[in-house]
C-alpha cells in the first residue's frame, strides 16, 4: 500500500483503466469536443470496465463502494476526457442518494445498473435557485399513494442520456430545506422531459439538460427517504461527488500538464528547446508542485470519508477543501499550459485549448467555490 492507501489491486485496476481509456477514448475526446455528442461505443465500455458500478455495494451486485478507488476512476478520465469522468460522478451520485436508503424500490433500480449499460441523473438545480438549494420551486403534492411532482430543474447532466432520475422536491414550501425529499422515477415516466440541451463552453459530449416535470406521478414507494430528508441526503452525496470530481480535476492538470511538458521538450526557439529556458522549466516546476498538492488533498479525503463515512463532519470539511482546491488548480495550470503553447494552444484541436475550457466548470458546479468556503467554515473543528 502506498502513501495514499492505495493497494496492489488498485494500482493494477489504474493500469487496466489507463491502457482502455489511453486506447479506446483519447483518440475521440477532440471530436467529441467538437460535435458534442458522446460516441456510442463510451457507456458500454464504461460498463464493461466495471465504471458505471463503481459505487455499488456488495449487496447490491457491485464491487463494494471505496472512495479512494473512485478517485482513481475519475483522476485516470479527467487526463483524457473531464466530459466523460463528470458524465461518471454524475451516474455516481445518482447511485449513492439511492444506495443511502435502501427499499425495496431503491434496489430494484440499483441494480438495474449491474444488469445493463445504465446511466442516472440527479435532479436537483432549478433556475431560480442555483447555490440557494433550500429555496426549491418544484413541488411533489402527495394524493393518496402517489406524489404528484411539477417544476423545472436546470443544469442537469446526463439529462437526455439517463434513463434513472433522482429528483429533489419541495414537500413543504414553508419549512425550506427541512421540507426537501427525493424521488426516483424511471425516464420514461409521463410527464418527464428534456425541454432544453445547453450548448455549452466545455465538457462537450457530455449532455446538460433541462429537465420539465408536468403532473409526474410516482408511487410513494418511490419516494428515497423521508418526507424532509431530500436535502440532507442530496448533501451527503455531494461529499463524494465533490472529492471525486476534485479528482478529475487533478487528472485534468496532469493531462494539460503531460501535453506542456512534451510540447516544452520538441518546441526550438531561438536555436534551443523551449524547456532549456529557465522560465519555462520554473512554470513546469510550479504546476506539477500544485498537482502533486492536489493530489495529496484529494486522496487524504478519500481515505477520510472511507474511514469516517461521508456524512461525517471532516467529510464535508475535506471535501470542500478538496474541490476548491484541485478546481483552482485546474484552471490556472490549463490556463498556463495553453500560454507556454503560444498560438498553437488558442487553436481548436489543441488539447490543452479543450482541457482550458472543461477546467471552468469544476468551479462551478456541485457548489461553487465560493460555496465549498462557506462549507468548509460551517464545518471547522472544535
Amino acid at each position: 500500500m502506498d502513501v495514499f492507501g492505495i493497494t496492489s489491486e488498485q494500482k493494477f485496476f489504474k493500469e487496466t483503466l489507463t491502457k482502455a481509456v489511453q486506447q479506446q477514448i483519447a483518440p475521440k475526446t477532440i471530436e467529441m469536443d467538437q460535435t458534442d455528442i458522446l460516441p456510442s461505443t463510451v457507456i458500454p465500455l464504461l460498463q464493461e470496465l466495471g465504471v458505471l458500478t463503481m459505487c455499488h455495494g456488495k449487496s447490491y451486485g457491485g464491487p463494494g463502494f471505496d472512495p479512494v478507488t473512485c478517485c482513481l476512476v475519475t483522476e485516470i478520465l479527467g487526463a483524457v476526457s473531464p466530459a466523460i469522468a463528470v458524465m461518471t460522478v454524475t451516474n455516481w451520485a445518482a447511485i449513492n442518494l439511492l444506495a443511502a436508503r435502501p427499499t425495496n424500490v431503491n434496489i430494484q433500480f440499483l441494480r438495474r445498473w449491474i444488469d445493463s449499460p445504465t446511466l442516472g441523473s440527479y435532479c436537483l438545480t432549478e433556475p431560480r435557485g442555483g447555490s440557494d438549494v433550500g429555496n426549491l420551486e418544484t413541488m411533489a403534492v402527495r394524493k393518496g399513494d402517489r406524489y404528484v411532482i411539477n417544476g423545472t430543474k436546470c443544469y442537469i447532466t446526463n439529462g437526455g442520456l439517463s434513463s434513472v432520475y433522482v429528483i429533489v422536491a419541495a414537500t413543504d414550501r414553508n419549512a425550506g430545506a427541512r421540507g426537501t425529499t427525493a424521488f426516483v422515477a424511471d425516464a420514461g415516466t409521463s410527464g418527464l422531459s428534456v425541454s432544453r440541451l445547453e450548448d455549452k463552453m466545455g465538457t462537450r459530449g457530455c449532455p446538460l439538460a433541462e429537465i420539465t416535470l408536468t403532473d409526474v406521478e410516482v408511487p410513494i414507494e418511490n419516494r428515497v427517504g423521508e418526507e424532509g430528508e431530500g436535502l440532507t441526503l442530496a448533501m451527503e452525496s455531494q461529499n463524494v461527488s465533490r472529492v471525486t470530481l476534485a479528482a478529475a480535476c487533478v487528472g485534468l492538470a496532469q493531462g494539460a500538464l503531460d501535453h506542456a511538458y512534451r510540447y516544452a521538450s520538441e518546441r526550438v526557439q531561438f536555436g534551443r528547446k523551449i524547456n532549456e529556458f529557465q522560465a519555462l522549466q520554473f512554470k513546469l516546476a510550479d504546476m506539477a508542485t500544485s498537482i502533486e498538492a492536489a493530489r495529496a488533498l484529494v486522496y487524504q479525503t478519500a481515505n477520510i470519508i472511507k474511514v469516517e463515512g461521508q456524512s461525517s463532519k471532516n467529510a464535508r470539511r475535506f471535501a470542500a477543501m478538496a474541490k476548491l482546491y484541485a478546481s483552482d488548480v485546474a484552471m490556472a495550470v490549463t490556463i498556463d499550459a495553453v500560454q507556454l503553447f503560444g498560438g498553437a494552444g488558442y487553436i481548436k484541436g489543441n488539447p490543452c485549448e479543450m482541457l482550458m475550457r472543461d477546467a471552468k466548470v469544476f468551479q462551478i458546479f456541485a457548489g461553487t467555490n465560493e460555496i465549498q468556503r462557506r462549507a468548509i467554515f460551517k464545518a471547522w473543528p472544535n
